[in-house]
């Protein structure tokens, strides 16, 4: 798909735009919450197509409308249209089109540059978005920088990102088999437990779908 080199050039040159400047999101934390509300409005689990059209007609004033059909958009392998919507969304200081742009990045940036772009845009964001901070537990996990690792991992399962409570439930429950924590069980089957609770999924309360990571 991704063999025209100006359609590549120009989806790697907003990742450099993403990666520019750093943003104070403080503002954002206070906004963020009523155009969730509001787009939560369109979900319709029963006519997806009524969904994306609602999340269409409000996109041009909510951020996190936009943000959705940037992820549908991503998940379909239309990388072009997410990150040109992911652009907007990012300027309007909506701090979980980051992590949206690091996937999309992945799958069409080779280059060691690249790759630092996408920790780079995990980094911007990992205080404040708990889907960057899971991500990033393996990129420290890799350096064996157990102690931030776990931190951020921490972070994503308080904020229930169901994929970090399954590794905590896992790290608490095979202590032999990694580094990074002592075993627990009871920890393991607490975040087991949330991990399992269907009513609080991050993921999908931002992205609004539950099968992002698959």
């Amino acid at each position: 798909m991704f063999k025209q080199p100006l359609l590549l050039s120009s989806i790697l040159a907003i990742a450099i735009f993403f990666t520019s400047c750093a943003k104070d999101y403080t503002p954002s934390k206070k906004v963020l919450p009523t155009l969730l509300k509001s787009a939560n409005e369109c979900r319709n689990d029963s006519n997806k197509e009524f969904e994306i059209d609602c999340y269409d007609l409000i996109a041009y004033k909510n951020s996190i409308a936009l943000l959705r059909l940037a992820v549908i958009n991503y998940k379909k392998g239309n990388y072009k249209e997410a990150v040109e919507q992911l652009k907007y969304v990012y300027k309007e200081d909506n701090f979980y089109a980051n992590s949206v742009m690091s996937d999309v990045l992945k799958q069409v940036g080779k280059s060691e540059a690249d790759k630092k772009r996408v920790l780079s845009l995990l980094e911007e964001v990992k205080h404040v978005d708990p889907i960057a901070a899971y991500k990033l537990y393996y990129y420290y996990s890799s350096l064996k920088d157990y102690p931030e690792a776990i931190k951020l991992l921490t972070f994503a399962a308080n904020n229930n990102v169901k994929e970090a409570q399954l590794e905590l439930s896992k790290l608490y429950a095979n202590d032999e088999e990694n580094k990074i924590v002592k075993s627990d069980l009871a920890l393991s089957l607490y975040w087991l437990k949330e991990a399992n609770d269907s009513s609080k999924d991050f993921v999908y309360e931002i992205y609004g779908i539950k099968d992002y990571f698959k």
